[in-house]
C-alpha cells in the first residue's frame, strides 16, 4: 500500500504534538542548508548596512567571529572539522523579514544534520528538526519547525533543478509552497506560493561567486498575469571587496531607517539608496558616501592587524557643509584557530 505526503504527516509518533493554527511561513529551509552545504559566509548587498562587508572575512583561520553591532550580536563559528555551527544569513525567500538571522546547526556523530535554529531577534526562535541520517534533501524528506508555540510539518523534495518543500499547518492544511533553485553551490532564485499570491527573488553573481544582483517580485492573487518588482540590490566588486552598493530601494524608502531594523549604524539618518565604499591600502572601509550621507569609518586593530573596534561617523549635509551627527562603534572578537607566532 502506498501512502500519501498526508498519510506520512500523521503516522510518524515522533512528530506528534499539540498544533496551532499556523500563519505564515517563517523562513525557507533549503537556502540555509545550501550554506551549511557550501560552508562560506560571504557578504552580500541584501544584509543590512550596519554589518561591514569584511566583518566575517578576518585574514588568518578563525574558529569564532563575533561582532556586536546596533544592540545585536551576530557569530560565524566552526568546529574542528570547519563545518558551521552558527553563522547570520538573510532568511531567504520573497514576502519575508529583511535582515540577518542568527542560525546555529547541529550535528550528529556521523556529520548527519539534527536540527537548526534561526533567531531572527524580535520575532522569536524557530527550530527545524530533521529526520534520521539527514544529511541533505533526497527524493522526501518530512522536517518538523516549531516555534512561539506553532507547528509546522515541512516535506523536503529534491530535483534536478532545485529543492522544493511544501509547508503544512499542525492539522496538515498545506500553507505555501517554496522552490529553490540551486546551480553549482549557488542559489539562484526563490518562489513562494501561498494564498496571498506568488512571490519570486533571483539572484546574479559576479566571477568569484558573490551576489552582484537581487531582485523581489510578486504577483498579488493566483490569476495574476505578471510580476511586479518589489525591490533590488546590487553590488559591484574589485578584488572581492563591493565598491559600489546600490541597497533594496524597498528597505531604503525615505521613511525607512537604520533604526526601523534594530540596527543604530546612522541613528537619525535615513539610509542612502546607493553608496560607493572606498578601501585603504590595508583592507580596510574607510568611506562609504552617496546621496547627501558620508559615513567615515576608524579602527582599533589587534596584533594580527585585524580590526577589532570599528567607529563610524555619520556627516550630513547642512548649510552647505558636511557636518558630523552621530557617532557608533561596532566590536569584533575573533578566536583563532592558530596561536600567535
Amino acid at each position: 500500500m502506498k501512502f500519501g505526503p498526508f498519510a506520512v504527516l500523521f503516522l510518524l509518533p515522533s512528530f506528534a504534538g499539540v498544533p496551532v493554527m499556523a500563519e505564515g511561513v517563517p523562513f525557507v529551509i533549503a537556502p540555509l542548508l545550501e550554506t551549511i552545504r557550501g560552508g562560506e559566509i560571504l557578504w552580500n548587498p541584501l544584509w543590512p548596512r550596519e554589518i561591514p562587508p569584511d566583518a566575517f572575512t578576518p585574514r588568518g583561520g578563525a574558529s569564532l567571529v563575533t561582532l556586536r553591532s546596533g544592540g545585536r550580536e551576530y557569530r560565524v563559528r566552526r568546529d574542528e572539522e570547519n563545518r558551521l555551527l552558527e553563522f547570520p544569513r538573510p532568511l531567504g525567500g520573497p514576502g519575508l523579514s529583511a535582515g540577518l538571522a542568527m542560525v546555529t546547526v547541529e550535528y550528529g556523530g556521523e556529520g548527519e544534520i539534527l536540527r537548526l535554529a534561526a533567531d531572527s531577534g524580535g520575532e522569536g526562535l524557530w527550530t527545524a528538526e530533521f529526520p534520521p541520517g539527514f544529511f541533505g534533501p533526497g527524493p522526501e524528506s518530512l522536517v518538523r519547525v516549531s516555534g512561539n508555540g506553532v507547528f509546522y510539518f515541512v516535506i523536503l523534495k529534491d530535483s534536478a533543478d532545485g529543492v522544493s518543500e511544501t509547508w503544512y499547518d499542525g492539522e496538515g492544511r498545506a500553507l505555501a509552497y517554496a522552490k529553490t533553485a540551486v546551480r553549482e553551490g549557488r542559489v539562484l532564485s526563490v518562489e513562494m506560493r501561498d494564498e496571498t499570491g506568488t512571490s519570486l527573488e533571483t539572484y546574479r553573481f559576479e566571477s568569484g561567486g558573490r551576489v552582484s544582483f537581487a531582485e523581489k517580485r510578486r504577483a498579488e492573487g493566483s490569476g495574476a498575469g505578471g510580476f511586479a518588482v518589489t525591490g533590488a540590490s546590487s553590488a559591484v566588486y574589485y578584488r572581492d571587496r563591493p565598491v559600489y552598493w546600490e541597497l533594496d530601494s524597498g528597505d531604503a524608502a525615505p521613511s525607512e531607517t537604520a533604526g526601523d531594523t534594530g540596527d543604530t549604524g546612522a541613528a537619525g539618518t535615513d539610509a542612502p539608496a546607493r553608496l560607493s565604499l572606498q578601501w585603504d591600502e590595508n583592507g580596510f572601509l574607510v568611506r562609504m558616501h552617496g546621496d547627501g550621507a558620508d559615513f567615515r569609518c576608524d579602527y582599533v586593530t589587534d596584533e594580527r592587524g585585524n580590526w577589532r573596534i570599528r567607529g563610524e561617523t555619520v556627516w550630513e549635509e547642512a548649510f552647505g557643509l558636511l557636518v558630523p551627527v552621530s557617532r557608533t562603534e561596532t566590536v569584533r572578537d575573533i578566536v583563532y584557530t592558530e596561536p600567535s607566532r
